[in-house]
């Protein structure tokens, strides 16, 4: 991937230890998630914003616009 072949030290902060032995490179936050129905454009605009703050949450750009 292209994190991995430019050396990229955001690999690092994106890697996290899943269990002894094994970690995984994870952008969103920890969790199996679940799945949702979207029957309004309120709850889409909800879905898309909480996706943009991810980058905000792991602390890795000061605001959402800062994320490209």
């Amino acid at each position: 991937d292209i994190l991995s072949t430019n050396r990229s030290q955001l690999l690092c902060q994106l890697t996290i230890q899943e269990c002894p032995g094994k970690s995984c490179v994870r952008f969103g936050q920890e969790g199996a998630g679940y799945d949702r129905n979207i029957f309004s454009q309120q709850a889409i605009q909800a879905s898309i914003d909480y996706i943009r703050n991810n980058p905000v949450e792991r602390n890795l750009c000061e605001k959402a616009v800062g994320w490209n």
